[in-house]
């Protein structure tokens, strides 16, 4: 079997690092599994540029230009009107399958992605597949169209301008009309979601979760690693990644949830913040206890330790579709605290493997700050039980190639004509 799996980059967000160990746990496997991207970056062997449509035209091809819409969703939004990838390429590739990541930034047009002639199989990083223009529905506006389609009357009040969302899903609905796809997903939730859209109404997807490397992600001695990181040993460290946009109450990753939970914990003395990841100073500011801010960490075994060295995890996200930084903080058996939502409720089990807050509200997220700190050595056995079944490789790969088979053995993932 021979796998090309796509996504826009090998560098940049949870599909990329996805991706990247899907394609080392194939090989590693005895399978030729490449990943082509836009623009290599990492010294990955099983990584290639895809050649490059010579007639792109970025003036026209993606992004929402400044001032086209005004939304209140914080997602991504892209057109993908021209392909920056060679179509023709693609489909001279030798491989049995076209896996499918993460295709945004123009990297295949929606009318290109139905002339790929190979079996298609589809994972769902995010939502765009189903939606109109954006990554995300607003779910905190109840955003429905993707269930009942993107009509004029149903455009969200709270969005001025171009309908890019409309045009876009109208694309995608006479584009793809004759051919479907063969779907994975992360989580019961996308899954849930794609069976309940307009586009693919009552199909469904083979749940596979990302690939965590546990050789790496592991429990490992808090008490050395705080001292190789000079971390204080006499506080409660809380950990986690969201620190930006504090002003916006629909940020997608709801930094401005976390920080109103700070501040109504109590003896905020015993407690250091670990940021791991970019930190506006706007959030630093307003941060009511110590941090220490790591900014973003290359290196998997440097993140693997400095989780070790936190109490808890917080994802205070919106929205989330898997989030590695939930699964890579369980294999390390540190608790995890995230709103009752979305893809959360797959990941953690709430006041056994951590805390599942009521969405979406600051208090109940402070709640769960403090009964993982206070509840660590109840907590961390579950953990370490759910650890055993729930990061298997081999079981991940056998439903993989399943999928693989099932594309390249029936009508599937193929042109209707």
């Amino acid at each position: 079997m021979k796998i090309l799996l796509i996504n826009y980059s090998d560098h940049a967000g949870g599909s990329g690092i996805a991706s990247k160990r899907l394609i080392e746990a194939l090989n590693r496997a005895g399978y030729k599994a490449t990943l082509g991207v836009l623009s290599k970056k990492s010294d990955f062997p099983f990584v290639i540029e895809l050649p490059k449509n010579k007639n792109f035209d970025k003036q026209n091809a993606n992004m929402v230009k400044k001032n086209m819409l005004k939304t209140t969703n914080t997602a991504i939004h892209s057109m993908n009107r021209l392909s920056k990838l060679d179509i023709d390429k693609i489909n001279s590739f030798d491989c049995d399958v076209v896996h499918l990541a993460c295709i945004n930034n123009s990297t295949i047009s929606i009318e290109d992605v139905a002339k790929i002639k190979k079996p298609i199989v589809w994972t769902l990083h995010d939502l765009w597949p189903i939606c109109g223009a954006e990554h995300h529905p607003n779910v905190l506006e109840n955003d429905r169209r993707f269930i009942d389609g993107y009509t004029k009357n149903n455009f969200p009040k709270t969005s001025k301008g171009k309908d890019i969302c409309r045009l876009t899903w109208e694309r995608k609905k006479n584009a793809w009309k004759n051919i479907n796809f063969i779907w994975t997903a992360l989580s019961n939730f996308q899954n849930n979601l794609l069976a309940s859209s307009a586009l693919f109404k009552e199909q469904s997807a083979e749940v596979i979760p990302n690939i965590i490397p546990t050789k790496i992600f592991k429990p490992l001695n808090k008490i050395t690693v705080r001292k190789i990181f000079n971390i204080p040993l006499n506080k409660k460290i809380i950990g986690f990644g969201s620190a930006s946009h504090i002003d916006g109450k629909k940020s997608i990753k709801g930094s401005c949830f976390l920080l109103d939970a700070l501040k109504k914990i109590p003896n905020k003395n015993d407690y250091v913040a670990m940021i791991l990841g970019p930190a506006e100073e706007n959030f630093l500011s307003n941060l009511p206890i110590k941090s220490i801010p790591v900014g973003s960490i290359s290196d998997e075994r440097i993140l693997a330790a400095l989780y070790n060295a936190c109490d808890c995890i917080v994802v205070p996200s919106i929205i989330e579709t898997f989030c590695n930084v939930v699964y890579e903080a369980l294999a390390c058996e540190i608790p995890v605290v995230a709103f009752n939502a979305h893809a959360m409720p797959d990941a953690i089990t709430h006041k056994q493997t951590g805390y599942l807050a009521k969405p979406f509200q600051s208090k109940d997220l402070a709640n769960g700050i403090l009964y993982c700190l206070q509840n660590q050595k109840k907590l961390k056995p579950q953990i370490h039980k759910d650890n055993k079944t729930r990061f298997n490789e081999k079981a991940i790969i056998e439903k993989y190639l399943q999928v693989y088979k099932t594309a390249v053995n029936s009508t599937r993932g193929l042109h209707a004509n």
